[in-house]
């Protein structure tokens, strides 16, 4: 991960612990933030994306909102609604927690979610470097009527005979067979897994997307095992690695989880290591990480409904949840807890293997992410931009009037070793 975004990520951090604005002086933002009143704030309209982040991220961790009002109120305002806007979709759920600070709820609307935009370039002038897929929201759904009999075995027609050419490695004249299985039982989970498999081995991801999205809105039995299926077909793995739209779509996570609590801390990741692999995840450990007294789980935009899933895994009762902007994984977690001198650890994620009901009820919100993606999305959005209603601690926590800037660079540099 660079450390631009990670230097992003921290501070998202320390915005999530401290959604009470009371807990910032107003000096604080002297001495980390007031630059931005200077240049950034005063000028929003001039002021370049990545400015913008930078100081709307400060302006969540240190200012006290109190007493801003007038014309600054209305500047900040600016600014803050030109990066949800303008912005990735992290920078716009920061913005949008930065606003309801303000008391302002109505919000811009964001660019049409059917269209690709440029990735943010990470200096002004910058050439953007890669593609920002589109999230399903908004999308118009496919036309996937209950197929009959007669429909279905038609299908198997043309499926059949697109088998044979895809064992002859003719993955061209496959997709053709298995288009026609599309168009004989457009409502049949079998023909879109077939057409989206030949679409990725074909190097076309966004048609691959499609046919994959088609099936979440079939929502049966069927398409939901095939979604499953996809995380693990090697007809797949052209695209998995980096496409958005297909970890969204199917639910392929890369995760890394870190140790910060070392030998005490042992059985609690083992245990989470473990459940996670039995739900499908695609996990890498790493012995160490940072202290922080409690768990933290860093998650990117497209991958925030497996990450709340994984949330349930985790179970400690003060586990934050804080957007990441990039990075080789999906989700990262960093294992930590509070353990008095002399007391053995709490084992707050059992042994799968003796916890096969609360097993089988996150396997259930998986497969309910994948058949109601946009209902699931919508509850777990709600949830993440309402931090006042999950972190119940937060004032215990900050055991400061706040996290400096000098120790969320020593935890980046702590970090850096789990993202590489």
């Amino acid at each position: 991960m660079s450390r631009p975004a990670l230097a992003a990520a921290l501070t998202a951090f320390a915005a999530a612990l401290v959604a009470a604005p009371t807990v910032f002086a107003a000096d604080q933002w002297k001495q980390y933030g007031a630059t931005c009143d200077k240049t950034t704030f005063k000028s929003p309209q001039q002021a370049t994306v990545d400015e913008l982040a930078k100081c709307v991220r400060l302006w969540e961790a240190y200012k006290d909102v109190s007493k801003v009002k007038g014309d600054e109120r209305d500047r900040v305002v600016s600014a803050m609604k030109r990066l949800y806007v303008e912005g990735s979709d992290t920078d716009a759920h920061v913005s949008k927690l930065a606003l309801q600070r303000l008391k302002v709820t109505e919000l811009p609307e964001r660019p049409d979610p059917s269209a690709s935009k440029p990735k943010r370039a990470d200096k002004a002038g910058d050439a953007p470097s890669a593609q920002v897929e589109a999230p399903a929201s908004g999308r118009k759904k496919c036309d996937v009527p209950k197929p009959s009999d007669k429909d279905i075995k038609a299908a198997e027609k043309a499926i059949k005979a697109g088998l044979g050419q895809y064992k002859k490695k003719k993955y061209e004249a496959a997709l053709a067979q298995f288009l026609k299985a599309v168009e004989a039982a457009p409502g049949y989970a079998r023909s879109h897994y077939n057409a989206a498999a030949m679409y990725a081995m074909t190097d076309d991801e966004a048609k691959a997307v499609e046919h994959l999205r088609c099936m979440q809105d079939i929502g049966d039995d069927e398409a939901v095992t095939y979604l499953k299926k996809a995380k693990t077909d090697k007809d797949f793995d052209g695209i998995k690695g980096d496409s958005k739209g297909f970890k969204e779509v199917t639910g392929y996570v890369r995760v890394k989880v870190g140790n910060g609590l070392g030998e005490l801390g042992e059985e609690n990741v083992d245990n989470l290591e473990m459940t996670l692999e039995k739900l499908g995840y695609d996990i890498e450990v790493v012995p160490a990480g940072p202290k922080e007294g409690y768990p933290i789980i860093w998650y990117q935009h497209h991958a925030r409904v497996q990450a709340m899933i994984m949330k349930d895994v985790v179970r400690h009762p003060e586990t934050k949840m804080v957007p990441l902007d990039e990075g080789e994984h999906d989700v990262v977690i960093l294992w930590d807890d509070k353990v008095k001198k002399g007391d053995a650890p709490r084992v707050y994620v059992p042994d799968p293997d003796d916890a096969e009901k609360s097993l089988d009820a996150i396997a259930r919100k998986q497969d309910e992410a994948l058949r109601k993606p946009e209902e699931v999305t919508r509850k777990v959005d709600h949830t993440l931009e309402t931090p006042d209603r999950i972190e119940k601690k937060v004032d215990k926590i900050t055991d400061a009037p706040g996290k400096t800037i000098d120790k969320i660079e020593k935890t980046g540099k702590k970090l850096e070793k789990l993202f590489k």
